[in-house]
């Protein structure tokens, strides 16, 4: 599953993951506008990293965790720590790989 699925890097990891042939559950705040932007044959649910519950309700099953989701510089401070340790808790709780994908800053 992939957290951030319609951003530059999710976009890619799913569409990386579909064509090797893998069922992608793409984790998206805007389910309506995702169908628009990601590939046919992913598995698109909505889910909000900053809601721990959310979070933990769409990593439920999953056996690798693809944490792809960013916010503006201007938020990181604000919104990032409890993104990463949602993330790493719905991981803990669904005993999947979490991959976390970084940026150049």
């Amino acid at each position: 599953m992939v957290f951030g699925a319609t951003g530059a890097i999710g976009s890619a990891i799913v569409r990386e993951l579909i064509s090797q042939g893998e069922f992608v559950r793409a984790v998206v705040r805007n389910p309506a506008e995702a169908k628009d932007m990601l590939p046919e044959g992913a598995g698109i649910v909505a889910g909000d990293l900053l809601d721990p519950d959310s979070t933990a309700a769409a990593s439920r099953g999953a056996t690798v965790i693809y944490d792809c989701a960013n916010v503006r510089y201007s938020k990181w401070a604000e919104t990032l720590p409890a993104m990463r340790a949602n993330a790493l808790a719905a991981a803990r709780k669904a005993s999947a790989r979490l991959v976390y994908t970084d940026n150049v800053y």
